[in-house]
């Protein structure tokens, strides 16, 4: 096969092809926890209302809540994946194998906003949130009729964690950044790769970051997954108060539990009665098994 410009733009449809079907073809699970946010630079810097105010009875004139400036930003970062197809083997016609490569990054680009959701959730219990502390922690600090104190959103354990959230609203717990949608790129003839190794390269370019949102939206739990200690934490989400006292009005709707966790997840969600006794939890929550969470103790 002679190696021009017409057989080099070929490939490059041909591998693009095979990347987009499979990137097509994948269903992701991060829109169930996750708030896209359009970003249009190197990141966004989020200064959030202490609270959602609340409607109130127009009386004399519109009380103004201010944003405050926390300094809680989410950086937007560059992901790649590149495989090297060797000029030879182009021009002997060997290309099968890279279509099928070609496919495989299809997939993993596809489920790229998956990965990088789940693995923000997870990094909660260590990574900073608006409040300055980890997103989940049990010393939020809340200024409540102008005193100061604190919540938490973790309930203590030493076992593999879960959580709970409230998914509802117009804005979820996980905040997912979209920079750039994947781009599929090529380096061909002429350039550097080419004439030093004698290979061509192809593959996604993506631009996007996480972070956190309210705090009060999530609850991570070490304790033992069962209905004793799901139903407190259900109590402990419903009593989280804004800054007047108010209760906030949070329901959690989503259950997510690793892949170990599954079996006890679906009784407590499915089951009519447990040990004998009726199962008040079935069909409380939406149960989303996060088979990329690893399953792992956070403490």
């Amino acid at each position: 096969m002679e190696i021009n410009a017409e057989t080099l733009e070929a490939l490059r449809g041909s591998l693009n092809t095979s990347f987009r079907d499979a990137f097509d073809g994948i269903e992701s699970t991060y829109l169930e926890f996750a708030t896209v946010v359009p970003s249009t630079s190197g990141g966004n810097h989020y200064d959030w209302l202490s609270d959602i105010p609340e409607i109130r009875e127009w009386l004399d004139e519109r009380q103004y809540n201010t944003l405050e400036e926390n300094g809680y930003y989410i950086p937007n970062k560059d992901f790649e994946a590149t495989i090297r197809v060797n000029r030879s083997k182009i021009m002997d016609g060997q290309l099968g194998g890279y279509t099928v490569i070609a496919s495989g990054l299809g997939e993993k680009a596809a489920q790229f906003p998956d990965k990088l959701s789940y693995e923000t959730l997870e990094l909660g219990w260590t990574k900073l949130c608006l409040t300055g502390q980890n997103f989940f922690d049990d010393e939020h600090a809340l200024m409540v009729n102008g005193k100061e104190t604190t919540y938490s959103n973790i309930q203590a354990g030493t076992g593999i964690s879960w959580y709970l959230l409230a998914t509802g609203g117009v804005v979820k717990p996980i905040l997912f950044q979209d920079r750039m949608k994947t781009k599929f790129e090529s380096k061909g003839e002429g350039s550097d790769t080419a004439f030093d190794r004698n290979e061509y390269a192809f593959g996604p370019w993506i631009r996007a970051g996480a972070g956190y949102s309210f705090p009060q939206l999530a609850c991570a739990s070490r304790a033992t997954l069962n209905a004793a200690n799901l139903k407190a934490l259900r109590v402990r989400m419903k009593a989280f108060v804004d800054t007047n006292g108010n209760k906030r009005g949070i329901k959690p709707t989503l259950l997510i539990v690793p892949s170990e966790l599954e079996d006890a997840a679906r009784e407590l969600m499915e089951a009519k009665e447990i040990g004998g006794v009726h199962n008040t939890l079935k069909g409380a929550f939406t149960l989303l098994v996060g088979d990329r969470l690893d399953g792992e103790d956070h403490a």
